[in-house]
Parts: structure tokens; sequence; C-alpha cells
């Protein structure tokens, strides 16, 4: 009455069809644009940290930027980073010795950090 046998489900990116492929790739480009404007409308966007420069360091020919935050909660968070690493949605893009200071992309936004003072371009 029943087969043993079960037949595997192709892969979506397997499918040779290309009007499938193209309608497929639509509906996802479709998806996330109503995502995008669902964002917008709510107003719920993903807001930077504050971050705020605690230290500078060379190690090993490597620039390190040590940063704290706090959350809702006043716990402090910190992130010790080397220039070009990503971590917690923060990039370090250059680091400054001679001024103190430090570029960063934080959640998508620019930001320069020195021990005074914290700028958005």
């Amino acid at each position: 009455m029943f087969s043993n046998k079960l037949k595997p489900t192709p892969n979506l990116l397997q499918v040779k069809n290309p009007a499938f492929k193209t309608v497929l790739a639509l509906f996802l480009i479709f998806v996330l644009e109503l995502f995008s404007l669902a964002q917008t409308i709510s107003g719920n966007f993903i807001q930077p940290v504050d971050y705020k420069l605690t230290g500078l360091a060379r190690f090993g020919g490597k620039n390190w930027v040590f940063l704290a935050s706090t959350d809702s909660r006043n716990d402090l968070h910190y992130l010790n980073l080397r220039e070009g690493e990503i971590a917690s949605g923060v990039k370090i893009l250059e680091v400054d010795f001679r001024s103190g200071s430090v570029k960063i992309l934080n959640q998508g936004v620019i930001v320069f950090l020195s021990f005074e003072t914290r700028v958005k371009e």
C-alpha cells in the first residue's frame, strides 16, 4: 500500500526551470522590500549603541581599540577590537594615535570617537 522509498524534495537552488528561478528571485526581492517598508513605518530601526572610547594600544603591530557602553540596566559592556575587525555591529575603520581618535562604523553610521568627544558623520 505505502512505499518505503521516500522521494527527495528538490532543493530550490537545484531547480532548472529559469522561469521558476526568476519568479522566486522577484518574490524574495518583494519580501525584502516589504520588510524594509514595515520597518520604516514602525520606526523599528536598529539604533547605534553609544560607545565611549576607553583606550588605544598597539600590540604585535596591530592597532587595538577599547570601547565601553552601557545598556538599559546600566550594565557595562566592553569591546576590544583590532583595526578592521567587526563585532556587535561595530567595525573599526581607522585609528589615529596622534590625535587619540577612532573612526568606527556603528550599525551603519560612521562615528568619530576620541577621549573627549563623539561625533556622527
